[in-house]
């Protein structure tokens, strides 16, 4: 049998032998061994799942855990420290992203209101003031004492969760109607 290793594995090895000796060192230069290696991989991997506004912070809280893990010897080998962060990726996801469980019978607009929902009453109503009733950005943010800045980060991260969720549904419909042909 012929196995195919990566070329590079005793590099990788070694990277991740220093960053896990320097968080169990509690070296300064630790987090951002770690930031630098393990961010660009979480962001790609949680994009489809988490809003862009959220994904900072929720890297954050992830490698957080992996340098708390790392620091009470929850991690046997170095060479595991990759599985470690994606483990903990995955852990944490069901956690910080809602999800909604959705049957044949759900439309747009039962989504959309699962969503607004779960946002405080003044930004809900700031909302509905934009795009129901047609108000101008600045006499909303005005009236519910909200910036330009926080009324676009709300209509972003409300149309990003619409956006996973109807892509959620999107994809267990497909798989629904591929197994019902099989």
């Amino acid at each position: 049998m012929i196995t195919c290793e990566h070329s590079n594995e005793g590099a990788d090895l070694d990277r991740w032998r220093n960053i896990t000796e320097s968080v169990r060192g509690k070296a300064l230069e630790a987090n951002i061994k770690l930031y630098k290696e393990f961010e660009q991989g979480l962001e790609l991997l949680l994009r489809r799942q988490v809003p862009s506004v959220e994904l900072s912070g929720v890297i954050h809280a992830i490698l957080a855990a992996v340098m708390k893990a790392i620091e009470s010897d929850g991690l046997p080998s170095p060479d595991l420290l990759p599985a470690l962060v994606r483990r903990t990726a995955r852990q944490l996801i069901p956690m910080t992203v809602p999800r909604i469980e959705t049957d044949a019978s759900v439309t747009p607009n039962v989504m959309l209101e699962s969503i607004l929902q779960r946002l405080p009453p003044n930004q809900r109503e700031a909302l509905e003031m934009v795009y129901v009733g047609g108000a101008d950005d600045q006499v909303v943010c005005g009236l519910k004492g909200l910036t330009i800045k926080e009324l676009t980060t709300i209509k972003t991260s409300v149309r990003e969760q619409f956006m996973v969720i109807s892509t959620r549904e999107a994809g267990s419909k497909a798989m629904s109607a591929s197994s019902e042909i099989c």
